[in-house]
């Protein structure tokens, strides 16, 4: 299931249409922006909530809320300081970086 655009020229899969798989990215691969006076996202992008932050020196892992599921990524330290729990980020994810596989039955 997409729920965001993605470019079918820059992520290639090999799985049928409708054929159930799992996706992978790495955090590094997903970019965060805080919406300022509760902007609507742009198109392509996805509207999320921070669940957790995990400070890692220059980086802070941001754990999300999605539709997609649970999503980490990693944010500078200094951008992470305006998040909290529960605040609203738009969220992009590099789709020429999605990695899928269909899941065992």
């Amino acid at each position: 299931m997409r729920t965001a655009p993605l470019d079918d020229k820059e992520a290639s899969f090999n799985h049928a249409a409708g054929e159930k798989v799992e996706l992978f990215l790495r955090p590094e691969d997903v970019t965060l922006q805080v919406p300022t006076d509760g902007a609507v996202p742009a198109p392509g992008l996805l509207e999320d909530r921070v669940t957790s932050l995990t400070f890692l020196g220059p980086v802070t892992r941001v754990g999300l809320d999605t539709d997609l599921g649970p999503l980490l990524a990693d944010a500078s330290s200094g951008m992470a300081l305006s998040l909290a729990a529960d605040t609203v980020v738009a969220v992009k994810l590099d789709s020429a970086s999605l990695s899928s596989i269909a899941p065992s039955t």
